[in-house]
């Protein structure tokens, strides 16, 4: 089918009509000033079983979630650096290795429970200040960037709220 999307000039549609053609590994990369897409309707055609990689980087996204029937177990990096995030959601993702959500509005840390495998979580350039207690669940967690947030703890809170994750 044929998706209309709200973007910028440069790209009015993304036409999958034989969304079977394409095959593993595909990198999706819709970033930049060519798309300036405000919501993510455009992964709804994408057949999940394909996607390697997705960068979204450079647009307008207010909000992220993949469909939710969608279950992206193919994707080891997403990419949703320097857009307008404030709510993230991350279903479907579980073999996730690397999440950028740096530059954004975050004020609460989206739930990464929901990605297991997640060895690398840059969330620099937010406004973070609560959701830490998800950390406790990643496991593989080794590359934490939390720099330039809005976290008003003291290094005993930090260590507990969110360091004490990582070196356990």
């Amino acid at each position: 089918p044929l998706r209309h999307c709200t973007t910028a000039m440069l790209l009015k549609t993304l036409n999958l009509t034989k969304p079977s053609q394409l095959k593993y590994p595909t990198y999706l990369h819709l970033e930049g000033s060519d798309f300036a897409l405000v919501h993510c309707e455009v992964l709804d055609d994408v057949p999940p079983k394909c996607v390697k990689e997705i960068n979204m980087n450079d647009n307008r996204l207010v909000e992220f979630s993949t469909p939710p029937t969608a279950e992206f177990k193919k994707v080891k990096r997403l990419s949703l650096e320097r857009n307008c995030l404030q709510l993230v959601a991350l279903r479907g993702l579980s073999n996730l290795v690397t999440l950028s959500l740096a530059h954004n509005e975050l004020e609460r840390l989206p739930d990464v429970a929901a990605c297991p495998k997640l060895e690398t979580l840059n969330v620099a350039h937010n406004a973070l200040h609560e959701g830490f207690a998800a950390l406790a669940a990643l496991d593989e967690l080794h590359h934490l960037d939390l720099s330039h947030n809005e976290l008003d703890l003291t290094y005993a809170e930090l260590y507990h709220t969110v360091l004490r994750h990582l070196v356990e």
